[in-house]
């Protein structure tokens, strides 16, 4: 259902109290989201430092004016009535709220404009509940985010980089290279040569000139018969008119190519300073490889506390029996009669879902199969089976029966019905648990005394100049791409000036610009003129904006200022999303995206579709903005990845993504991370049952308060790698990486980018895998492989070659020597991935930076 009505900032211009004299409008209104049967929500952010903001004010625009005055519902019951100004341009009505006369500013304030909470509006007979959020960025905060918006949306469009370059006619592959600076120059050098000598119109005019040089006209005459003899007379005479089709088109091809030189300029610098961040930030990593690991002293103790929970057998089957109950309050198997029967757990059988067993019916006796000569299995009914854990000896009372399996070479044990269970206090599990924590816990003795540092083992140090290779490389690569990006810097920014001067001339001789083509002779016969037309024309080819739309699309979006800032947080993400799918990992976008791109941006289309192609790994991504989910619900973004297997058949998987621009304060009042995620993929059901991964972007540093992970990035960002909330599944098995926060913040991260990197390439690479299946042959992916540092799809298998030789896979990329290992948990079979320690998404040991603990179990590896 769309909202009978928008909400907007506007700001008004007053003459007095009573005399309206304009009303500005906010480039876009508020996202409005439907959460009930009229009943609507909606968050905006307000800057209280932000002085260009502090006259704008909320206003509601009804799209029937036959409704009822709105109001705003008080908590107290009462109504404060919405009062109603009249655009005087447009004659449109707006609501805003009740405000007092500031007779000093000749402006009208109303208190929501500086209250951060939630207000509720009754619109006739819609409800709309706004959240206030405030912030404390600063109008340069502000403008970085657009600033950056606007130099990132540029860099897609010319970006050199550019795997195609789209709608281009006869396209060429987008390339800021020798031949590009030379047609600029010759543009600029055959511009000033029309300066010189440009294309003239005499126009005829009348002028005072000396008698003996006169041309009579009619006037000639009259000045004679009323004035007598005179030194000068009004004469025939012409002037140069240069305000000529052809001289509008060089103008017009001047100005834009100085628009398109800007651009690649600022790009330029953008793509600089990212390079040299991106240089910096491996030193920084160089700098972290050292002989010592520090040890999160918080997870070592979290870890600590596990395992005592671990060996406590009361905790655990006062944990299992509470589940017990519940499982049986679901189902009515109590009238069925039940024996106490000791099961010890030896392992899964994964032909059949259940496990394989050893039993005996009293403490005294030994652990025994049903038959000799063949296995024992359990199969408990689903609801029962995650109450099993291999490892663990268990007396329960169940109602149990015994049948030969089809292939008669075991006895399968069938559980209908368990009325309690206790775990065993000699299960081999406890036990292991039992000497973990010992050694646990003299470790946390000895690394308190070192202030929590410990030596790296030799399988670390291996590890660590594998990393040191990879950055080393990488450094490699930025400094060159920084190198490359820096000629084309210097030798366009001195453009600029030269280009403004010859523009300013143009404009001087009263030359008017227009963009049509006049198709005269002068572009024949006349080489400068000619040349002019010709290089505009290949420069847009070289540049990629062969489609006249798009570069006068880009010009308006250019003209933008500060806008909605959740509004622009949004964009701004979509923008990061497709950077990095086309820039890193390689993704081909379908033709006409640009235009699809910038149609959104401009409002012209708020729902738009954009396909992403790499044959090289056999995937193929959709990205939408704003799309209907089949429940009805409106996420900000979503990615549907489809891949062909190594063996040929098809997978697919969802992901979806929301960008809240919340402060840390309203992100607190929200539930934090956690309760923001719970409402996204349990309450508004972005999951659609569960089959989706549910993210969010965020620009909270530290959002993470419960880090549970030692990486460096779990501080902001929760990747679903360890469970961390109350409302997460306790028995059975968690989804993997199924739903989480990143944070991606410009001002006050310098690898946000990698954020989304890391969270991507997580979704390529192991969430559209079946990572839990228990028939799985090979640690290895289904999918094609891919190198995640660097998107690279030249990884070769080295699992066999020398020291590698060993159960996991080992992948090395060729372009960047990222190494990629694949292993599964020992304890439930999970698929585990490491990609280094800095590209690694799962969580690693507190202890040991080679080690992942299972996302699944969290066991280690």
């Amino acid at each position: 259902m769309e909202a009978p009505f928008i909400i907007k900032f506007i700001e008004t211009k007053w003459h007095d109290k009573q005399t309206l004299v304009s009303v500005s409008e906010s480039e876009y209104s508020l996202k409005l989201e439907q959460v009930g049967n009229n009943a609507f929500s909606a968050h905006t952010t307000i800057y209280p430092k932000v002085d260009k903001l502090r006259f704008a004010q909320l206003a509601i625009k009804t799209k029937n004016g036959d409704q009822s005055p709105p109001y705003i519902a008080m908590p107290n019951g009462e109504r404060r009535q919405l009062e109603s100004i009249t655009d005087p341009a447009s004659n449109e009505v707006w609501w805003v709220e009740p405000a007092h006369w500031d007779a000093k500013q000749r402006v009208w304030r109303s208190e929501a404009r500086r209250t951060a909470g939630q207000i509720t509006f009754v619109i006739g007979t819609s409800i709309l509940k706004l959240d206030i959020d405030i912030s404390e960025q600063t109008t340069s905060d502000l403008s970085r985010y657009l600033s950056d918006f606007k130099a990132d949306l540029w860099e897609l469009i010319l970006d050199e980089n550019s795997h195609i370059t789209g709608e281009a006619k006869n396209s060429q592959v987008a390339a800021v290279d020798q031949e590009a600076l030379s047609l600029v120059s010759s543009i600029l050098t055959n511009a000033q040569a029309i300066l010189k000598k440009p294309k003239v119109e005499l126009k005829e005019v009348q002028a005072l000139k000396p008698v003996k040089e006169v041309r009579p006209v009619p006037r000639t005459f009259m000045e004679i018969c009323t004035k007598g003899s005179r030194k000068n007379l009004t004469s025939r005479a012409s002037e140069p008119n240069y305000n000529v089709p052809e001289n509008q088109y060089v103008l017009y091809v001047v100005s834009s190519t100085l628009s398109i030189v800007k651009q690649l300029v600022r790009v330029a610098e953008s793509k600089k300073n990212r390079f040299s961040g991106a240089f910096e930030k491996l030193n920084d990593r160089l700098s972290e490889l050292k002989g010592y690991k520090k040890v999160n002293r918080d997870l070592l103790v979290k870890d600590f506390e596990r395992l005592k929970r671990i060996c406590d057998v009361d905790f655990i089957s006062d944990g299992l029996n509470k589940e017990l109950a519940f499982v049986n309050a679901e189902n009515e198997f109590s009238s069925l009669q039940v024996i106490d029967i000791y099961i010890r757990v030896k392992g899964a059988a994964k032909e059949i879902d259940g496990w394989f067993v050893e039993f005996k019916y009293s403490p005294g006796e030994a652990w025994r199969s049903c038959e000799d000569g063949k296995k024992t299995i359990l199969k408990p009914l689903p609801p029962y089976f995650c109450l099993f854990k291999k490892g663990l000896d268990y007396k329960v009372r169940a109602n149990i029966y015994s049948h030969s399996s089809t292939s008669g070479r075991s006895v399968i044990l069938t559980i209908n019905y368990m009325a309690k269970m206790r775990v065993g206090k000699g299960s081999d599990a406890i036990q292991k648990a039992r000497n973990s924590l010992e050694k646990l816990e003299k470790k946390g003795v000895n690394l308190r005394k070192n202030n929590w540092r410990e030596e790296l083992t030799k399988e670390e140090l291996e590890e660590q100049e594998r990393e040191r290779a990879t950055i080393e490389r990488r450094r490699s690569y930025f400094d060159a791409e920084r190198e490359k990006v820096g000629i084309v810097h210097q030798v366009l920014a001195p453009k600029v000036k030269p280009f403004q001067q010859v523009e300013k001339e143009f404009r001087q001789c009263k030359v008017r610009s227009k963009s049509t083509f006049p198709n005269s002779m002068a572009f024949v016969q006349n080489p400068a003129y000619q040349a002019v037309h010709s290089g505009f024309k290949k420069l847009k080819e070289q540049v990629g904006l062969a489609d006249e739309d798009i570069l006068l699309s880009l010009e308006k979006i250019e003209a933008i200022g500060l806008v909605n800032m959740p509004l622009l947080y949004e964009r701004w993400c979509f923008l990061q999303i497709i950077k990095v799918l086309i820039q890193v990992f390689r993704y081909q976008p379908e033709e006409y995206w640009k235009r699809k791109l910038l149609a959104n941006i401009q409002g012209n289309e708020k729902q738009i579709r954009i396909q992403f192609f790499n044959p090289a790994v056999s995937r193929k991504v959709t990205l939408q903005y704003e799309p209907f989910l089949a429940n009805g619900k409106r996420p900000d973004f979503v990615l549907d990845v489809e891949a062909t297997t190594k063996s040929g058949y098809q997978i697919s998987k969802r992901l979806v993504i929301d960008a809240k621009y919340y402060s840390a304060a309203y992100l607190k009042y929200r539930g934090g991370i956690k309760g923001v995620i719970h409402e996204l993929y349990s309450s508004k059901d972005y999951s659609e049952g569960q089959n989706n991964s549910v993210f969010v972007f965020h620009p909270v540093l530290g959002a993470v308060k419960e880090v549970v992970s030692p990486q460096e990035w779990a501080k902001d960002s929760y990747l679903g790698e360890l469970s961390m909330f109350d409302w997460e599944p306790a028995c059975h098995e968690r989804k993997t990486t199924s739903y989480g926060a990143v944070c991606a913040n410009p001002i006050k991260s310098q690898r946000y980018l990698d954020e989304i990197q890391r969270i991507l390439g997580m979704f390529l690479q192991y969430g559209i895998e079946n990572n839990q299946s228990s028939n799985r042959r090979s640690d290895d992916t289904e999918a094609v492989n891919f190198c995640i540092s660097c998107g690279s799809e030249k990884v070769v298998d080295v699992t066999n070659s020398g020291r590698y030789n060993s159960k996991k896979r080992w992948y090395q990329c060729y372009e960047c020597d990222q190494f990629t290992v694949y292993n599964h948990c020992g304890e439930c079979n999970t698929r585990l991935i490491k990609n280094g320690y800095y590209w690694t998404y799962l969580s690693l040991m507190p202890m040991s930076s080679i080690n992942i603990k299972c996302p699944s179990c969290e066991s280690p590896v």
